[in-house]
């Protein structure tokens, strides 16, 4: 049995990440053994790997920036992505900052 990775992403549904216009500078997974085929299509196209793993994660040589945590529990969940929106949203207004000042 195949498994395909979908996503989605503004209003468009994608099957792969070969399927996007700009490749993502890094993918996140909160659950590598459940992700797999996404993992793998990630680690096929070189695009490095992030996951909050626990004890039992068997990809943990294939994941560039492993953070150990719970990735089941709700709370857990929620932290991680506040956390990685609030680091993003860093990012976007410091690379905005150097094309102000650019201008």
């Amino acid at each position: 049995m195949r498994h395909s990775a979908k996503f989605k992403l503004e209003n468009n549904t994608y099957n792969s990440l070969k399927a996007l216009r700009y490749m993502p500078s890094l993918t996140f997974f909160f659950d590598a053994d459940l992700s797999h085929w996404a993992l793998v299509e990630a680690l096929n196209l070189e695009i490095p790997i992030s996951a909050v793993i626990d004890t039992n994660v068997s990809l943990l040589s294939h994941i560039n920036y492993p953070i150990v945590g719970n990735n089941k529990a709700f709370e857990s969940v929620f932290l991680y992505l506040h956390l990685i929106r609030n680091a993003a949203l860093k990012g976007r207004q410091k690379e905005l900052l150097k094309i102000l000042r650019i201008i």
